[in-house]
């Protein structure tokens, strides 16, 4: 050993000087770092919290001859019939504002509490509110707008987050291998410790961003990207006595996200101003670009709406999250608004983005990236990672409504195969069913399919059938009704006994119409056994008619005809004619009425929440606890995971669900297929961008549907 040290003195000197010297280094910068980290300019130089006027008749879509001056005063609104610059009906932040009481400080971040001031719009007067900031991690941050008695309605959709405030990294990790070096490590960790308690008492967390409450004329909160500190210490052991240390500062440009709020009883809203225009996201809608134009108002509210009825309507899913991609350098951030009651999402030209919903709470998740990558990571991880779909999933598929029996349906394969073309997966619409009936074959329009089946698998094809979400509930030995109606497991009326006995049936259940001749129950997906029960009848069907995966249609949920004189599929013949109509109350007619409503207006009748849907009087729950008003937008997603779960169990395989409605987190269970279309050239242009949307989203396994006839036009004028 003596011989080596000889050998090697002056290798071993040298080190032990550059050890020492970083160490020092350390000792210098970091402190300098900490006490001089001096944040730059905001980009935003105009005013982060000024006044913003708020249009208080929104179906009036700008048009001030469209206001009506008294609905508006009822409104608990301004009219000003002379506006040029604000709306014509408007509320403004002199009238109304929230106070700041109190702000406490806790181990997540802080709590503040909040009491109104001044009338609030929509005679929605909430006298106390609870703003919670939290921090999730260094580039995740929460904050929420809750009454203070934490009654309202929340999304019960469990959230991946850190159960801690952003951990204090380590920015020495010092490995001791050499004896020699002994001393100067023990030295570089002292400076290690202290730097770290410096941290601890100063409540430095490393963290990408401030937050502060300002008081101004309406409650704000103003989240800052933060400059990044000493982040990264490397120490590389060379042989025996090397130790090298790299420190690295990292220093990116700072962003301001200012949040303005408006949280009355059924109005709840949040406006910030945008660091630029080029916003991604939010759905589902049909978009004509993938960056937002910075001048629509888009409606969110899962509807049975195809994408070929208007350029900005909601149609079968709600996702409130965008993308912002805010300079040349491609930094980035993300925003997600936990809330699935009816809500809209306004861009202006400031340009600025403002959420508004009318139920339940604000439920802000602000993820920092820095990249675009990083940010979909960032929301992912909170909402849940999609799964990773079969193999055989990835193969071409064909797939269409109208195979009216066995022997179309054998024709459209072999012709496929005829023509060379690639056929991996064999879909089967509702026309297999009898009379429409979910987990029923018509025998005589489709005899020995399950043999048909079986026969295509032999040869390596993939089966995937459709599964509606309503039962027929007024035909004897239905057996998929009288399973579920035995766990009390269907959508109820909140006092059934207050019910038109045409619209319920013995239990209580809202009655509907759908594609079976007849009227139709929905299962209520919030109970944990109805979803049991759903499984169970999943993995019964394959035992007489196999599948691969599984395809659930109708699940907004879909209803015809609601509030109408009859559904439009209701047989001519048969009187007295009958639909669902849903009570005239604040749940079926909020005050405020998103776009989600007014969009969808006639001459001689106003839209309802309840159009093409069920009332949003009914409850649901295991307690009974969740009024559809609510928890709506959640059907799709609440059917998703007994749906996969029961395909994996009865196939024995990864399986694939493909659904029509999505939440925030489908992708964990689901892929989604964009809706009907007339397969016109546009509507291949907006595939693109929904299907990049949905990737957006967390569900990248996500494909189109085309109108057959109307396709082959397209392919032959190609």
């Amino acid at each position: 050993m003596a011989n080596y040290f000889q050998r090697n003195k002056r290798a071993i000197l040298i080190a032990v000087s550059i050890v020492i010297v970083i160490a020092v280094i350390i000792a210098i910068a970091v402190p300098l770092a900490l006490t001089g980290n001096k944040r730059t300019q905001p980009r935003h130089s105009q005013s982060q919290t000024g006044s913003y006027p708020n249009d208080c008749f929104p179906e009036a879509e700008g048009n001030p001859s469209k206001v009506n001056e008294t609905v508006c005063q009822s409104r608990g609104c301004r009219f000003d019939a002379k506006a040029t610059k604000s709306p014509a009906c408007s509320y403004q932040d002199e009238g109304y504002r929230l106070k700041v009481n109190d702000i406490t400080k806790n181990d997540l971040g802080f709590t503040v509490k909040l009491e109104q001031v001044g009338s609030a719009p929509f005679r929605g007067d909430v006298a106390n509110w609870i703003f919670r900031f939290e921090n999730r991690g260094k580039s995740v941050a929460r904050f929420t707008f809750d009454t203070a008695d934490g009654n309202r309605y929340k999304v019960p959709k469990t959230m991946k987050l850190r159960a801690h405030s952003a951990p204090i990294h380590l920015s020495v990790v010092v490995v001791v291998v050499v004896v020699v070096v002994v001393v100067v490590v023990v030295v570089v960790v002292v400076v290690v410790v202290v730097v770290e308690v410096v941290l601890l008492i100063e409540g430095h967390y490393q963290l990408s961003y401030l937050v502060e409450v300002v008081v101004v004329a309406a409650a704000a909160v103003s989240v800052e990207e933060e400059e990044e500190e000493v982040v990264v210490v490397v120490v590389v052991v060379v042989v025996v006595v090397v130790v090298v240390v790299v420190v690295v500062l990292v220093v990116v440009e700072v962003v301001v996200v200012v949040v303005v709020v408006v949280v009355v009883s059924a109005f709840l809203q949040a406006a910030t101003l945008l660091p630029s225009t080029n916003v991604y996201g939010l759905g589902e809608q049909k978009h004509e670009t993938l960056r937002h134009k910075l001048t629509k108002t888009w409606p969110a509210f899962s509807r049975d709406q195809p994408p070929s009825f208007d350029d900005e309507v909601n149609l079968y899913g709600v996702h409130p999250f965008y993308t912002c991609v805010e300079d040349e350098k491609g930094n980035s951030h993300g925003v997600f608004l936990l809330n699935s009651n009816a809500q809209e999402y306004a861009f202006s030209s400031l340009p600025s983005l403002t959420f508004r919903t009318i139920g339940g709470i604000l439920d802000f998740y602000l993820f920092l990236g820095p990249t675009p990558e990083k940010v979909i990571q960032q929301y992912t991880k909170v909402i849940g990672r999609p799964s990773v779909p079969p193999y055989w999933s990835l193969g071409f598929q064909l797939c269409r409504y109208g195979y009216n029996n066995i022997i179309n349906l054998m024709d459209a394969v072999q012709s496929t195969a005829k023509y060379d073309i690639p056929h991996d997966v064999q879909y089967v619409d509702i026309d297999h069913m009898d009379a429409q009936k979910t987990f029923t074959v018509d025998n005589e329009r489709f005899p020995d399919l399950n043999l048909y089946f079986e026969q295509l698998r032999d040869k390596g094809m993939r089966i995937i059938y459709i599964l509606d979400p309503c039962f027929i509930a007024n035909e004897t030995n239905y057996k998929p009704y009288e399973r579920i109606k035995a766990v009390d497991g269907y959508i109820k009326w909140a006092n059934p006994d207050d019910i038109d006995p045409a619209s319920k049936d013995d239990t209580g259940a809202i009655l509907g119409y759908v594609w079976p001749r007849g009227k139709v129950v929905f299962p209520d997906f919030m109970k944990g056994k109805t979803q049991e029960e759903w499984k169970k009848l999943i993995k019964e069907s394959r035992k007489s008619l196999v599948f691969d995966g599984l395809w659930i249609d109708m699940n907004e949920p879909a209803n015809f005809g609601t509030n109408e004189e009859r559904p439009w599929n209701w047989p001519e013949d048969e009187k007295p004619y009958w639909s669902l109509k849903c009570s005239q109350d604040s749940l079926e007619d909020p005050p405020y009425r998103t776009k989600a409503c007014f969009k969808f207006d006639k001459d001689d009748k106003p839209a309802r929440l309840s159009d093409k849907t069920i009332c949003m009087g009914g409850v649901q729950g295991d307690s009974s606890q969740y009024r559809h008003y609510d928890v709506h937008s959640l059907f799709g997603w609440s059917q998703s995971k007994a749906t996969i779960e029961a395909a994996r169990e009865a196939t024995g395989e990864r399986s694939i669900v493909i659904s029509r409605s999505t939440f925030p987190g489908s992708g964990k269970y689901t892929g989604h297929w964009l809706g009907d279309n007339v397969s016109q050239w546009k509507d291949m242009h907006r595939s693109i961008i929904g299907m990049l949307e949905f990737n957006m989203f967390g569900i990248p396994y996500v494909s189109t549907k085309h109108q057959f006839v109307l396709f082959l036009k397209v392919c032959k004028s190609a």
